[in-house]
């Protein structure tokens, strides 16, 4: 079995990625609607759940 590496981003990387508030991010995390972590204060995103949700709600990603 492989074992892949996720990429966690703090929220504000995730702003600049998407295009989506800092606010927007932090109620998906809340919601539990993508992955992440909690440390301390800070929180960190899954990007590749990340980019899975925006496909969903059918937005592309900043370039």
């Amino acid at each position: 079995m492989e074992n892949a590496v996720k990429m966690m981003i703090p929220i504000k990387e995730a702003v600049t990625l998407t295009g989506l508030t800092y606010c927007c991010i932090r109620r998906l995390c809340l919601e539990n609607k993508i992955q992440h972590i909690r440390s301390g204060k800070k929180y960190y995103v899954n990007t590749d759940s990340l980019l899975q949700y925006c496909n969903t709600i059918g937005m592309s990603p900043r370039g």
